[in-house]
């Protein structure tokens, strides 16, 4: 486990944490620009997320992760990101944040029920 914990980080330390190390704001401009690859818009992708993302994929020994700033993030994506026009959805009225309100007033947009 603890190998999978350490798993993406350049330097391992016993005493201190390990973290990325920050980015230059030219190396997102370059990467925006298509000159190299790497991380474009802080808020979306950047090396702190990246390095958690791949710690969870290795921990759950999955293809994959992703990560959300919040639970409506999450929801929302899931959502959009499986349901097609026509598809039902079956819920509880007392379901987590703003989930009842996307159900009812956004999913109808999307032509789901």
């Amino acid at each position: 486990m603890k190998k999978k914990i350490f798993g993406g980080a350049r330097r391992k330390c016993r005493w201190c944490i390990v973290s990325p190390s920050l980015s230059r704001r030219g190396c997102l401009r370059d990467a925006a620009l298509g000159r190299k690859p790497g991380h474009i818009y802080g808020r979306n992708t950047n090396p702190t997320v990246a390095a958690f993302e791949n710690k969870v994929r290795l921990m759950e020994s999955a293809e994959a992760a992703t990560s959300f700033s919040s639970g409506m993030a999450a929801i929302s994506n899931s959502l959009f990101t499986l349901l097609s026009p026509g598809d039902r959805v079956v819920s509880v009225k007392d379901t987590y944040g703003g989930t009842n309100k996307l159900f009812l007033d956004f999913c109808h947009a999307f032509r789901s029920k």
